[in-house]
């Protein structure tokens, strides 16, 4: 499975770096200095996020 989630990235000039939200994935929250760490980063915070709420018996289905 290869599962796709819209992810939405802004400037923030208080944290002064890029944060990375997926909405479909409450929590799932990763920021970076450049639009492609922040990018890198959130594709690991996914990967994180699916692999604990699995350890914890939570499934999460593939969303757009």
């Amino acid at each position: 499975m290869n599962p796709r989630y819209q992810i939405t990235i802004s400037w923030s000039d208080e944290a002064d770096c890029y944060i990375a939200r997926v909405p479909a994935l409450p929590g799932c929250i990763s920021h970076g200095d450049t639009y492609q760490s922040t990018v890198a980063n959130i594709e690991d915070a996914i990967g994180g996020f699916i692999a604990s709420t699995a350890a914890h018996g939570i499934i999460i289905t593939e969303s757009a």
